[in-house]
């Protein structure tokens, strides 16, 4: 069976896009992830929730 079934030694376009785009995505995240890291700890502990 040929067509999603077949071995293809390279990706197409469109794979390679979204390839670029989910390490775009992830740097964002990790980036987002020290920020908030960043501005929790300059806000110091945290007040209990009532």
């Amino acid at each position: 069976m040929q067509g999603l079934l077949a071995d293809r030694s390279e990706p197409s376009t469109r794979e390679r896009q979204l390839e670029a785009e989910i390490v775009d995505l992830t740097q964002a995240l990790v980036e987002a992830a020290v920020e908030i890291r960043v501005w929790k700890s300059a806000q110091g502990p945290a007040a209990p929730s009532s």
